[in-house]
């Protein structure tokens, strides 16, 4: 009974290189930085990319500037440095992303400060559904103004947040 009561434990951890480390699932997540100067940078928080560089029907190309330029910016493939030391960096499942909501979210967006500005919209996952729609595939998004999930065109534009696993 007596003693000092166990300090408080954090789920999140600013790991202070750009990236925000999860104790609940190992992953560690990109942080987002403020919006700057034209043109934004790739953690750029107000930055759009798109899934697929067509809007055809039934196209299931991952060509956009998802796959273009942010994964291959932060993975070293656009000669500059891994990010964060680290060259595999992905786009979330949903289940991860949904996983950094933050719950019973009053304020928006929906998810802990320590992530960096956050757009209150829909940010990308790495599963797509082909339902044939006119404009092209169906990605699911998930929302950070409330936690649902939005299903949208792969050619429109949104937002998106890398992680990869905590192992070295």
């Amino acid at each position: 009974r007596g003693g000092s009561p166990p300090p408080p434990t954090t789920r999140w951890r600013d790991l202070g290189d750009g990236t925000v480390s999860d104790a609940e699932t190992g992953l560690v997540w990109e942080k987002k930085t403020a919006p700057g100067p034209l043109p934004p940078g790739i953690h750029d928080a107000s930055r759009r990319f798109t899934w697929s560089s067509s809007a055809t029907p039934r196209a299931q190309s991952a060509d956009g500037t998802l796959y273009t330029e942010f994964l291959p910016t932060l993975n070293g493939a656009r000669g500059v440095p891994c990010f964060a030391g680290h060259c595999d960096w992905r786009l979330p499942t949903f289940e991860e992303l949904a996983s950094i909501l933050e719950e019973g979210c009053i304020a928006r967006p929906c998810i802990h400060p320590v992530f960096g500005p956050t757009v209150a919209d829909g940010t990308w996952v790495s599963s797509f559904t082909d339902y044939g729609v006119p404009d092209g595939i169906l990605v699911p998004l998930v929302g950070f103004y409330d936690g649902s999930t939005i299903w949208d065109s792969s050619a429109r534009r949104y937002f998106a947040r890398a992680v990869r696993s905590g192992s070295p």
